[in-house]
């Protein structure tokens, strides 16, 4: 495989568990900045998601910026758009035979939340 390509599918695995687990909008994805994240020791409770970003910035680096960046070969390295997740999420989805896009992650994400605090006793309030 290309440098390149496994880079983009470890960049591509850390959205998908930004948009699953944290059932975050694209648009909040592609403010993010690496300042954004905090990682405190005894914070670390999204071992999944933590361990996906933590992958992609050692590729990434550790410079300030956009937390996820486009492989584009004109424009290398700029914050990547909305456009390119949900290209990205319907390909990703193609790859495995399934049709999905962003938004359906988020709701997704959203009813495994209900499901677990429902299962747990929490109030769907404090989803």
């Amino acid at each position: 495989m290309e440098p390149a390509e496994s880079e983009k599918k470890i960049r591509d695995y850390a959205i998908l568990r930004l948009l699953h687990d944290l059932g975050l909008r694209r648009s909040s994805v592609v403010n993010l900045d690496l300042a954004d994240l905090e990682i405190e020791q005894e914070q670390k409770r999204l071992w999944v998601t933590l361990n996906a970003l933590l992958n992609w910035i050692e590729i990434r680096g550790t410079m300030p910026g956009a937390m996820f960046t486009n492989f584009d070969h004109a424009l290398k390295g700029g914050r990547l758009t909305g456009t390119s997740i949900y290209r990205m999420v319907r390909k990703r989805g193609e790859q495995i035979g399934i049709k999905t896009r962003p938004h359906g992650i988020r709701h997704t994400a959203i009813t495994e939340a209900v499901k677990k605090a429902k299962e747990n006793g929490i109030g769907l309030e404090e989803v």
